[in-house]
C-alpha cells in the first residue's frame, strides 16, 4: 500500500532520528576547535530531547553549560546572594509537527548578562519527503558559526560572521516570543515603497514644472 505524504515525512524523520548520533558526534571531533568547545560546553546529541529523551519528535544537538563566576548580588531587604554565573550552549534542533513536517531551529548561546536579539532563528520548514541527512553538513555548519558568535568564548572567523549575519536577515527570526518577518523583506518593502513615493513625486514635480513652463 502507498504511504500518504505525512507517512512518508514521519519515516524520514524516524530514520534520522535513529541516525543522529552517528552523524553529529564525529562531526563534533572533526577539528581541534570543536574539541575545545566540547571540553568547555560538553557537546550532546539527544535524540528525544533533552528532558529524558522520550520526545519521539524531538532532536536536539547542543552544546551544554558552563560556570563562569561567582557573583553576590544585594537584595531588597539588604541582605546578599552568592551564586554562580553560567553560560548556556547553542542548540540545534529538528522538531518535528503533528502533520509530519520538521522544523529545524536555532537557538543561540546566552550567558546570565549577555543575551543575542533573537530568541531563535528558523533554518528550515521541510514540507516534502526528503532524507534529512542531505541537510546536516550544511544545518552544522550554520549551528557552529551560531555558536561562534553568540558564545561568551567564541572566536568566530569572517566566514562564520557572514553566515550568521545572513541567517538574522534572511531567515525567520523569533524574538520576544513572536516570530518575525525576514528582514530582508522588510527592506525589500521599504525600498520600495521609498522609491515608489520618491517616483511619484518626481513625476507630479515634472509634470508641475511642464505646466508652469508652458503657462
Amino acid at each position: 500500500m502507498r504511504k500518504n505524504n505525512r507517512e512518508q515525512l514521519v519515516l524520514e524523520f524516524d530514520n534520522f532520528y535513529k541516525d543522529a548520533k552517528d552523524v553529529f558526534i564525529p562531526l563534533s571531533k572533526s577539528n581541534e576547535r570543536l574539541s575545545y568547545l566540547d571540553k568547555l560546553y560538553s557537546f550532546n546529541v539527544c535524540p528525544g530531547g533533552r528532558n529524558g529523551g522520550l520526545d519521539k519528535r524531538i532532536i536536539e544537538i547542543f552544546y551544554g553549560n558552563r560556570p563562569i563566576e561567582h557573583s553576590i548580588r544585594p537584595k531588597s531587604d539588604g541582605t546578599i546572594t552568592r551564586g554562580m554565573e553560567i553560560a548556556n550552549g547553542a542548540t540545534l534542533t529538528y522538531s518535528r509537527s503533528d502533520d509530519g513536517h520538521t522544523f529545524c531551529i536555532l537557538s543561540p548561546s546566552l550567558s546570565t548578562n549577555m543575551n543575542p536579539p533573537e530568541d531563535a532563528i528558523i533554518l528550515k520548514h521541510i514540507k516534502k519527503p526528503r532524507p534529512l541527512k542531505a541537510l546536516t553538513k550544511l544545518h552544522w555548519k550554520q549551528f557552529i558559526s551560531y555558536m561562534e558568535v553568540t558564545c561568551i568564548d567564541g572566536d568566530p572567523n569572517i566566514r562564520q560572521k557572514l553566515t550568521v549575519l545572513y541567517l538574522r536577515n534572511f531567515k525567520v527570526c523569533i524574538i520576544n516570543s513572536r516570530v518575525q518577518d525576514r528582514k530582508i523583506y522588510t527592506l525589500i518593502k521599504f525600498m520600495v515603497k521609498w522609491i515608489f513615493t520618491i517616483g511619484i513625486s518626481g513625476i507630479l514635480v515634472s509634470y508641475a514644472n511642464c505646466l508652469l513652463c508652458s503657462s
